[in-house]
């Protein structure tokens, strides 16, 4: 779907070594990539946020994920 001889166009004054960076990061960043990248991150940040909550909680009840009576107070 990319075209390989589409021009990328800077709307500021870059050097030449900024110019062939670009150009060189704009052909190997496709949306493939990207979208791996972004579900790595999540994940990555899920896994950061549960092993804070799991150290820092005060839940100190048996059944807080389940509230509804298990049979024992019925």
């Amino acid at each position: 779907m990319a075209q390989s001889d589409a021009k990328v166009y800077v709307n500021v004054q870059v050097g030449e070594e900024d110019k062939a960076r670009i150009a060189r990061q704009e052909k190997t960043w496709n949306g493939t990539r990207l979208v791996l990248y972004c579900l790595v991150f999540l994940a990555a940040c899920l896994v950061v946020l549960y092993l804070m909550s799991s150290t820092t909680s005060e839940t100190t009840w048996s059944d807080w994920l389940f509230p509804w009576p298990t049979g024992k107070n019925l």
